[in-house]
């Protein structure tokens, strides 16, 4: 079921493993709403394996993340 909409229609979820949305329409009427959510869950999915399977530092690979994901906080 679309989280905005609240339609019985085919959804898709949103990248992060969040929102199901029924379209892009509605996907983007909350956005405003599910940004913060949206990319912290991102950092952490990118955080995890790199900690257990190569023992980088977490600053290390914290400052790769926030650089990289810091080009879709001004969206």
């Amino acid at each position: 079921m679309c989280i905005v909409c609240l339609e019985h229609a085919w959804c898709r979820r949103c990248c992060c493993g969040g929102g199901l949305y029924c379209g892009r329409e509605c996907q983007l009427a909350h956005w405003p709403e599910h940004k913060q959510a949206c990319l912290i869950q991102k950092r952490r999915r990118l955080l995890a394996p790199l900690l257990g399977e190569r023992g980088i530092p977490k600053a290390i690979i914290k400052e790769i993340v926030s650089s990289y994901l810091g080009r879709y906080d001004h969206e």
